[in-house]
């Protein structure tokens, strides 16, 4: 089973993530609102550089602020190096009209990312690549993995690659920036060094992220207002062009805090073909 958290996934309110896939409210602030009609923005998806201190340490900040997997930035550190797990940044480039009032947005939520960072790694996927040493400011990030049992497991080919740590600046959900970074990230797969047929990703039932359990964890527990209306991480993937090819009822573990017992739930699992 792998770890699970309370926070989101997809629909802009972010994280694909399979791996944090809940929570998500259409409560939107004026600011947020603005950015979902306009979007008039381009972003860029930059290597996280495995080896620098600011990269690993900004990293690990944004994990904390989506509330999963913190913990397990060092062993990413390896995947990475390794060429298992390749993880982007997601940046706005220069040029977007809404650059700067998404970026004023964000750093009013996260002051502590006021610094660049330098687009500094020196390898992609374990290939060698010149990096730009230029300037630029995350507002999240995005993960493609190579899983081979999986790909076995669903008869996919060798050279799939699978969606994983999504996560989009939470004053940002909502804004288009996860649909942005998914087309991107697609992309990307389909050309070298990856090379992929098809892309793959995990997530909640769309049923289960609606029901009691879910959102008494994702909504009552943080004293946050329940939505009116659930969006779900796997109806936002449906609309992407995913399908489902597999299903498992203890895809996701999650540790109550107040027993400290691990609760099991469901996951399903998702292709897209990209060529």
């Amino acid at each position: 089973m792998e770890a699970f958290s309370t926070t989101l996934a997809a629909m802009g309110r972010a994280s694909t993530a399979p791996h944090h896939p809940i929570l998500t409210t259409n409560h939107l602030p004026p600011s947020e609102k603005k950015m979902k009609e306009q979007r008039q923005f381009e972003i860029e998806l930059v290597p996280w550089d495995a080896t620098d201190g600011a990269h690993v340490k900004r990293l690990i900040a944004q994990r904390e602020a989506c509330t999963w997997a913190e913990d397990e930035v060092p062993s990413w550190r390896e995947l990475m190096i390794r060429g298992v797990k390749t993880i982007f940044w997601i940046a706005l480039t220069d040029d977007s009209p809404m650059r700067e009032v998404m970026l004023r947005t964000h750093f009013h939520e996260f002051p502590k990312e006021l610094e660049p960072l330098l687009d500094t790694s020196p390898t992609m996927a374990a290939n060698a690549r010149t990096p730009s040493a230029r300037p630029f400011h995350p507002v999240g990030h995005v993960a493609l993995e190579a899983l081979p049992d999986r790909n076995a497991r669903f008869g996919l080919p060798r050279a799939t690659y699978w969606v994983k740590s999504l996560y989009i600046s939470w004053p940002l959900q909502f804004s288009g920036l996860g649909s942005a970074a998914m087309s991107h990230l697609e992309r990307i797969a389909s050309n070298p060094p990856f090379n992929s047929e098809y892309i793959a990703l995990d997530t909640l039932p769309a049923s289960f992220q609606r029901s009691d359990e879910v959102q008494s964890i994702a909504f009552d527990a943080r004293g946050i207002p329940r939505p009116q209306e659930m969006r779900t991480n796997e109806e936002w993937f449906r609309r992407m062009g995913y399908r489902v090819i597999g299903a498992d009822q203890r895809l996701y573990r999650r540790f109550d805090p107040v027993s400290g017992a691990e609760v099991a739930m469901p996951g399903l699992f998702f292709k897209k073909a990209l060529r």
